[in-house]
């Protein structure tokens, strides 16, 4: 949805997430690079744009979908916490 227009993946890389048991999870590393022209920006907010919180939820989505093959949804979310904000002229690679 997003992917391909208001960001491109660089690169993704897996790596199993290893318990003392066995294998435990999943981790994923990924290098993305944000469009800071994208017409989101013109209204979030003009003069001073940053990634919306929906768009950053979405483009982990898009993430997880491309490292996984395979469709993702998100379940629960009842309680995201955004500790600073995506200013993409600042950063625009993550």
């Amino acid at each position: 949805m997003l992917e391909g227009d208001f960001f491109t993946i660089d690169s993704i890389q897996k790596e199993p997430l290893l318990a003392v048991d066995g294998p435990a999870g999943l981790v994923i590393h990924c290098v993305v690079s944000l469009n800071s022209s994208h017409r989101i920006f013109n209204g979030h907010f003009p003069g001073n744009p940053v990634v919306p919180g929906v768009c950053q939820v979405q483009m982990v989505r898009e993430v997880a979908e491309a490292a996984l093959g395979s469709k993702c949804r998100l379940v629960s979310a009842d309680n995201i916490k955004f500790l600073s904000m995506i200013v993409p002229s600042e950063h625009p690679c993550l």
